[in-house]
């Protein structure tokens, strides 16, 4: 049951950004131009932002329960082993720089979904205990696949963006970036609760029995299953967007048709 100050609280969100929009349409100089909205790859890209995004903040957020309450991992412990997923997107983003030309935008970004889909579904089929090998082996996968599709994402949105909008371009790519990530904890976390009810037990987590374990695995699993779904949909618009980056020629070029 929603409360009513929550239910006020979205009104209010609602009404907002109803408003804002609204505002933009009518301003003399709107603080988001819309003609940025008609670069097509800058729609797509950001889309796609949004759906990788969405469970990657979700699993930033509810890995670390995962650890401690059903692996069993001291919070030190679960930390130490998520700072594995953390460099793998690091590396990973650095290293796409150096991927050879020959391998399309498509290509490469479908399969860094598809990487970090398999290392989701490898989390959700690992048991407890177990060796934590696989367990790497998915935080590795998940990371690695998250760092490609996002810097190859940004090179997307940004190498078709006209010079003079690429300000404006950078401050909405930061602003889905931050509503994806926030949506994917709100969303992980609301699909984890509907299975798994926290207990009100300060001292939770010392001894935690097998119906509780296997309430917390379904109730992960369920996430992770909201999140293959977005990776899925992320697929879509991926596709559609152009195979190949915008030379700065062409970009100027349209920019003086466009003036």
């Amino acid at each position: 049951m929603v409360g009513l100050s929550i239910l006020l609280t979205r009104i209010a969100v609602l009404a907002a950004l109803v408003g804002f929009v609204v505002e933009e349409r009518h301003a003399a100089r709107p603080l988001i131009p819309p003609e940025i909205f008609a670069v097509r790859p800058f729609r797509l890209g950001n889309l796609v932002f949004l759906f990788v995004l969405i469970p990657f903040g979700g699993l930033v957020f509810l890995l670390p329960f995962y650890l401690e309450w059903y692996r069993g991992y001291t919070p030190h412990g679960a930390g130490l082993l998520l700072t594995v997923q953390a460099l793998s997107t690091v590396a990973a983003s650095v290293a796409c720089g150096w991927l050879p030309q020959r391998i399309s935008l498509r290509v490469r970004l479908s399969a860094a979904v598809v990487l970090m889909a398999c290392g989701m579904i490898v989390l959700a089929i690992l048991r407890q205990p177990g060796s934590i090998a696989p367990l790497i082996v998915s935080l590795v996968a998940i990371g690695g696949g998250s760092g490609v599709a996002m810097s190859t994402t940004m090179q997307v949105v940004m190498g078709h963006l006209p010079e003079d909008l690429t300000g404006t371009g950078s401050a909405v790519q930061s602003q889905v970036r931050t509503l994806a990530q926030l949506l994917g904890v709100v969303l992980f976390e609301t699909v984890f609760s509907q299975v798994y009810v926290l207990p009100s037990s300060p001292a939770y987590g010392a001894a935690t029995s097998a119906a509780d374990l296997a309430t917390i695995l379904a109730a992960f699993r369920y996430a992770l299953v909201f999140g293959l779904v977005c990776l899925l949909l992320a697929q879509l618009p991926i596709w559609r967007i152009p195979d190949t980056l915008k030379t700065q020629d062409n970009a100027r070029t349209e920019e003086a048709d466009r003036q």
